[in-house]
């Protein structure tokens, strides 16, 4: 079960940050090359959710032969964050861009 939770969990990860990968593209934050790593995150996650469904119920090793090390958690955890984090700069970033525009529009009226 720990190595179905951790593809379970590595897959979460992904998907979440594929998300947000998304609006970004959405947003225009970024390029439309980053559809690519949306792309990317959306199909290893659905190969991780894949893995265990084709062979989590078939006996307690089955996904033995399929292993995702932790690190692999740890780093869909981390880049999940990442992309969170960078959405929250974003949205501060253009909150504060539109302070002082109007800030600059008030000086120049």
């Amino acid at each position: 079960m720990p190595l179905a939770a951790i593809h379970i969990g590595s897959a979460f990860f992904q998907f979440a940050a594929a998300w947000k990968s998304l609006a970004f593209i959405r947003r225009r934050r970024l390029g439309h090359v980053w559809f690519l790593v949306f792309v990317a995150l959306l199909l290893n996650g659905s190969l991780g959710l894949w893995t265990v469904a084709l062979n989590g119920g078939n006996s307690p090793g089955a996904l033995s032969a399929y292993p995702v090390p932790v690190t692999e958690f740890f780093i869909s955890f981390l880049l999940a964050a990442g992309f969170f984090l960078t959405g929250k700069w974003f949205d501060f970033k253009e909150r504060l861009e539109a302070r002082f525009d109007l800030i600059a529009d008030v000086d120049r009226s």
